[in-house]
């Protein structure tokens, strides 16, 4: 594993993890995920800094096939015509989908990371909230727009909350932790 040494450069550091990847560990394939990149100060307000951030990905994405290296990307739709603007010369190369996330869907989210977080104990808040509260993914998910970093962050706020207010003594969420 030579190539990981400081003294390698990140070509020949990724290339070594691929090779690792398929070869000596015999993965079948390696996806890259793109995800936030809308969600940095310089990124926020700038369509065009956060294309120049991830462009040359996308002009590696149709070569990586080949090695089965796949570059899937979760880009907010305030990026789509700078996308079409600087990179219209390999869109129809790449595969395009679009997400519409709706409030049960977001809940949903929820759901699973609340069951993985839990080691599959429970798959909902309800579990650990008062009786006041029911359907609590629910209703985080129709009160922030519909993105899933933005629930996220609503709930880790939430828990924040919870933990400020029972200072460490166990207890049920509440609709004031909620608020």
């Amino acid at each position: 594993l030579h190539v990981f040494r400081s003294s390698s450069s990140l070509q020949e550091q990724f290339e070594g993890l691929i090779e690792l990847l398929l070869s000596t560990l015999g993965f079948r394939s390696v996806f890259l995920l793109l995800d936030s990149v809308d969600a940095f100060p310089e990124t926020i307000d700038d369509t065009g800094t956060a294309v120049d951030w991830f462009k040359s990905l996308i002009l590696q994405a149709p070569d990586w096939v080949e090695q089965r290296i796949y570059l899937t990307g979760f880009l907010p739709l305030e990026i789509e015509s700078t996308i079409g603007r600087r990179l219209s010369f390999i869109l129809p190369e790449v595969r395009q989908a679009r997400l519409a996330w709706t409030p049960p869907l977001l809940a949903e989210v929820l759901r699973q990371r609340v069951y993985a977080a839990s080691f599959g104990d429970f798959g909902s808040l309800d579990a650990v909230s008062s009786p006041a509260l029911r359907d609590v993914e629910t209703i985080l998910a129709r009160s922030v727009p519909p993105i899933p970093r933005e629930v996220i962050i609503l709930v880790r706020h939430m828990l924040e909350a919870y933990a400020r207010r029972t200072k460490g003594i166990a207890a049920y969420l509440e609709p004031e932790d909620m608020e």
